[in-house]
């Protein structure tokens, strides 16, 4: 039990700095190499190596059941790099208006739900929450609707009371009313 702890916040470090990384990457690339199609192909790029990052994660999962928590960890990498890169469409300049970066948000926590229900990741299930928590915070237009985000968080709060239920872990309770 206790080498499972600090494994578990050792691998949600070690994603949290991974997507730091592969932040600071995607925007020094970008400016450095792609000049005037800057934005589009960041994200671009960005979606198709989490998109790889998830199906690897799948894959390995499915294939052994020894990579099962590696596996976990380079899905909540796809996922969390998935809002990384809507923040880069909705940022300066937009490409996308704060509503649409929203439903892309809700759409990104729903699959991350869906995830960790079906591969019964804690991992994953708190990756979700955090990006799903935050994403107020860092689209453009908050103030206009605030009564829309404070139904996505209570939603958020159902579906993380939800999961932590389902995987039988309450200390996910704790982390959504923080």
């Amino acid at each position: 039990k206790e080498g499972k702890l600090s494994l578990f916040f050792l691998t949600v470090a070690g994603i949290v700095t991974l997507l730091f990384g592969f932040g600071f990457l995607a925007q020094y690339s970008a400016v450095t190499y792609f000049g005037e199609y800057l934005t589009q192909l960041k994200v671009g790029f960005g979606f198709v190596c989490s998109a790889a990052a998830i199906g690897i994660g799948i894959r390995l999962i499915k294939k052994d059941r020894k990579f099962e928590e590696f596996g976990q960890a380079l899905m909540g990498l796809g996922l969390s790099l998935n809002y990384l890169f809507i923040y880069f469409l909705s940022a300066d300049p937009p490409l996308i208006t704060s509503t649409v970066g929203f439903v892309l948000i809700m759409l990104n926590t729903a699959i991350s739900v869906v995830l960790s229900l079906r591969y019964e990741s804690k991992i994953i299930a708190v990756l979700a929450l955090l990006g799903g928590a935050l994403a107020p915070s860092y689209l453009k237009s908050t103030g206009e609707n605030t009564h829309i985000y404070f139904a996505y968080l209570w939603l958020l709060c159902a579906a993380s009371a939800y999961t932590a239920k389902r995987l039988s872990w309450e200390v996910l309770n704790f982390i959504s009313f923080i």
